[in-house]
């Protein structure tokens, strides 16, 4: 196969998989989609959600910061800011699919960031794979269908993990700059794991620093910007220290 078959033949394969991989995420959508309304009336945990979003802010925020065994305030605001939109004028009961919709994008997502990953790492057929895999495998489609910030916080780690692997390749521009500590903070606003990413990625690149010694300028970027982004909430957030057995703070209830 001459150079110019040989273009040929891989425009044509990365057409098909740009083709498959559109299908497989419209497959996905549909099945996190399919019989929403059937699920029911909102869990416990679904319900929490849903009555932090419906505060105003403020009061979130003052309501979370006292909570033991609460997540950071970031999907809360998000679920509130979707109810708004979705349903303005609502502040009381909401629609079930409604909250729980808001999953849905985020938990869709997460097959094209997943293939975009893995197609960087190990190429077209592994990525068409692992795509198929996010798409129809159980827990990312019920986590996919729960109105809870496990979708969303799963989705960003993937993709600030992607963009940790194209930097590592083709150095950090500007705006990968922006992407990568973007993600990061707003993964870490949503869920307390979210950090554990990033100190992951923190150890990979002091591990490849010899091969790859800019790569960690991108990520001490990140944890500078998300320490700053993080300071006033671990400041007020007396029900997380407390939680951590740390700080010694006097939580209030929280329960919205």
């Amino acid at each position: 196969m001459d150079d110019r078959t040989q273009t040929h033949h891989d425009a044509n394969m990365t057409r098909w998989a740009g083709v498959a991989l559109t299908f497989v995420t419209l497959a996905a959508f549909a099945l996190r989609l399919a019989r929403l309304d059937a699920l029911g009336d909102l869990e416990f945990d679904e319900i929490v959600s849903l009555r932090y979003a419906m505060l105003p802010p403020a009061d979130l925020v003052a309501r979370l910061a006292g909570a033991l065994f609460e997540h950071p305030p970031g999907y809360y605001v998000s679920l509130g800011a979707w109810l708004t939109l979705a349903e303005p004028g609502i502040r009381g009961d909401t629609d079930g699919i409604v909250t729980r919709s808001l999953s849905i994008l985020p938990g869709t997502l997460m097959v094209p960031i997943t293939y975009g990953l893995a197609h960087h790492a190990y190429g077209r057929t592994v990525a068409l794979a692992s795509a198929v895999a996010i798409a129809v495998a159980p827990l990312p489609i019920f986590y996919s269908r729960e109105a809870r910030m496990y979708a969303a916080t799963a989705t960003l780690a993937l993709l600030a993990t992607w963009i940790l692997f194209r930097a590592a390749d083709g150095g950090w521009t500007r705006r990968r700059l922006v992407a990568y500590a973007a993600t990061t903070v707003i993964g870490s606003s949503f869920h307390y794991t979210a950090p554990l990413i990033l100190a992951a990625h923190a150890v990979g690149t002091l591990v490849t620093v010899s091969s790859r010694p800019g790569l960690w300028r991108g990520v001490g970027i990140a944890i500078v910007v998300g320490a700053i982004a993080a300071a006033p909430w671990v400041y007020v957030a007396t029900g997380a220290r407390a939680t951590l057995g740390i700080g010694g703070g006097n939580p209030a209830s929280g329960a919205p």
